[in-house]
């Protein structure tokens, strides 16, 4: 949000100067949501048009399913009598979900509820991140064979899949050459009794500015 913030004041993107133009009409806000609301639709249900095969019965209830249990985190799907047990049932299904820690969420979700939606906890916390793993589109996915078709080149046709899944870890999600510690790896790589003499090696890169402002959490584990 501060990057696009940015922009729009400097009116440049990198080396490119933004100009105004009457053809490009702005995004209405909440037309903009509701398309996003539908993309998520799409991509969790099944449509009813479709074969009703039992396999796909059985994705259409699963999803059906998730999203009712997730509607219990929107305040305005909350209705006006809400009892003290509302939620708990959807709750645990969550965190059957995505294999998190039952009383912490509950206690975290109980005081969410009391305070009419307006406290997020540390303990309901981790369920609210694993809800914005849900994609509302595949740019992710795009992402990841953008990096496969930068990695996968005709002079490495020989990586294995496992070397691939690890370069396309680090590609999307590793730290900038400026950032990263490799006395770890060099100390692993000479202790197999690797070869030191190597002039194949490039000169490293410069720093992106945007990187260094814009740090990665993943990238103290690596």
């Amino acid at each position: 949000m501060l990057a696009v913030k940015s922009i729009a004041e400097s009116s440049a993107f990198g080396s490119t100067q933004l100009v105004s133009n009457s053809k490009h009409v702005t995004i209405n806000n909440n037309q903009f949501l509701s398309s996003v609301a539908n993309s998520l639709r799409k991509r969790l249900l099944v449509d009813d048009k479709e074969d009703t095969c039992k396999s796909v019965d059985v994705l259409r209830k699963s999803t059906r399913s998730l999203l009712a249990e997730l509607s219990v985190m929107d305040i305005n799907f909350w209705p006006s009598d809400m009892n003290i047990a509302y939620g708990k049932t959807e709750i645990r299904q969550l965190f059957l979900h995505f294999n998190l820690w039952f009383a912490s969420i509950r206690d975290g979700y109980c005081d969410y509820r009391d305070t009419g939606g307006r406290l997020i906890t540390q303990k309901l916390k981790p369920l609210v991140d694993a809800i914005k793993t849900i994609p509302c589109s595949t740019s992710e996915c795009e992402r990841c064979f953008n990096a496969v078709n930068l990695i996968m080149t005709d002079l490495r046709s020989r990586l294995t899949i496992d070397h691939v899944a690890a370069l396309m870890f680090i590609k999307l999600h590793g730290p900038p050459l400026s950032k990263w510690k490799p006395q770890l790896y060099v100390s692993s790589w000479l202790a197999q009794h690797r070869s030191t003499t190597d002039t194949r090696t490039r000169v490293a890169a410069a720093a992106v500015e945007e990187d260094l402002q814009n740090p990665d959490p993943l990238w103290d584990i690596l």
